[in-house]
């Protein structure tokens, strides 16, 4: 199952706003393929970011599904197979 392009396009613009937000960075540094690690997220602001996402999204994220995310476009990735 694909996610239609428009909805995919909006979990990337306000995932990277939201990481942007959270990492205090431009929000032009946050790409797919930005290393999270790069942005020096602590765990508590990990945990906010998460938090954001679930009320952005209207999901709710089990913490171990996203502790081997590495990328921005990881996370997106996942966000979208959990939209589709």
């Amino acid at each position: 199952v694909s996610v239609h392009p428009v909805e995919a396009q909006r979990v990337q613009t306000t995932l990277a706003e939201l990481v942007a937000k959270k990492a205090r960075v431009d929000r032009a540094r946050v790409t797919p393929a930005a290393r999270l690690i790069d942005f020096g997220l602590d765990s508590v602001r990990a945990l906010e970011l998460v938090v954001d996402l679930e009320q952005a999204f209207g999901l709710e994220i089990p913490d171990q599904d996203l502790a081997g995310a590495q990328t921005v476009g990881d996370i997106a990735r996942y966000l979208e197979r959990r939209l589709s």
